[in-house]
């Protein structure tokens, strides 16, 4: 096989955008396309628990997603009163020197992404989607909605549950 050059990625959410930032740090050249113009669902939270944050450091940013969001080493549950009914440990499979897990706002998650893939030499396209593409035989020709031409080694559905590209 021939080495992979440039990755096509459809799809801007959390996957997309961790893949492109991973794919960078090897460098492998990335595009990613993301229908929606602005990541802003808002009043969603995400938690992180240790196997997130350990994936999230070897690509350099656990650090700048436990400062955005509610670091905890225990979960805990209270009653309709407020009164703690069970604390419970969290293991700390992300290492001593991290929480056993974290939480923060989706849109802190999408922006801490997107800077990240931008630094790392990622062409972020927001407000873009993938019109058309076809197999090349060594690689795959795309057309996004904003009429640019793509050549990609790889193309990769990251478009979500309901993927219309996985169909």
């Amino acid at each position: 096989m021939a080495k992979l050059e440039k990755v096509l990625i459809s799809g801007g959410g959390v996957g997309g955008l961790t893949l492109a930032i991973a794919l960078q740090k090897r460098d492998i050249a990335c595009d990613v396309l993301e229908l929606k113009a602005k990541h802003s669902v808002l009043g969603v939270g995400i938690i992180q628990p240790g196997n997130v944050l350990r994936a999230l450091r070897s690509i350099g940013l656990m650090e700048a997603c436990i400062a955005a969001g509610h670091p905890a080493n225990e979960r805990r549950y209270h009653d309709n009163d407020g009164n703690l009914l069970v604390a419970a440990p969290v293991s700390r499979i992300a290492g001593e020197d991290a929480p056993g897990i974290s939480s923060l706002p989706r849109v802190a998650l999408h922006q801490i992404l997107v800077d990240a893939a931008v630094r790392a030499g990622a062409n972020v396209a927001m407000g873009t989607t993938l019109a058309s593409h076809h197999d090349t035989g060594n690689g795959i020709e795309a057309l996004t909605s904003d009429g640019r031409r793509i050549h990609a080694d790889l193309l990769v559905a990251a478009d979500g549950i309901r993927s219309p590209l996985r169909k």
